[in-house]
């Protein structure tokens, strides 16, 4: 029986533009090859409240400071419709999502709209 309460779950860490990859379960899930890009796509389940969330990582090895990830929120609902070539329209399509790397000089901040990937 899970115990935890709504206030825990509005207070969990995976709520945090910067939180660590270490409270999550993660699985490899897509690549996106949209552009010639190969972006990896996981898909992370918190350990503390059970949500889910899209992951979105893409580098380009030919170019220093490249690196950029994004983590939206995902219901069950929409990771069923979820598609490699639509996760970018996802990720521009949500309220909100967090987005970080050395692209953007930060290991993590809340953004809206356009998504950064090619």
């Amino acid at each position: 029986m899970n115990t935890t309460n709504n206030n825990e779950i509005e207070n969990c860490p995976c709520k945090a533009p910067q939180c660590n990859a270490e409270n999550f379960n993660f699985s490899f899930w897509a690549t996106d090859t949209t552009n010639n890009r190969f972006a990896e796509i996981s898909i992370y389940t918190c350990k503390h409240c059970n949500s889910q969330w899209v992951h979105y990582f893409v580098e380009y090895e030919a170019y220093s400071k490249s690196g950029r990830w994004y983590r939206c929120r995902i219901t069950p609902l929409q990771l069923q419709q979820l598609t490699a070539n639509n996760t970018v329209d996802f990720l521009e399509q949500a309220a909100d999502y967090f987005y970080g790397g050395s692209y953007f000089n930060t290991t993590g901040k809340y953004g809206s709209g356009k998504v950064k990937v090619d």
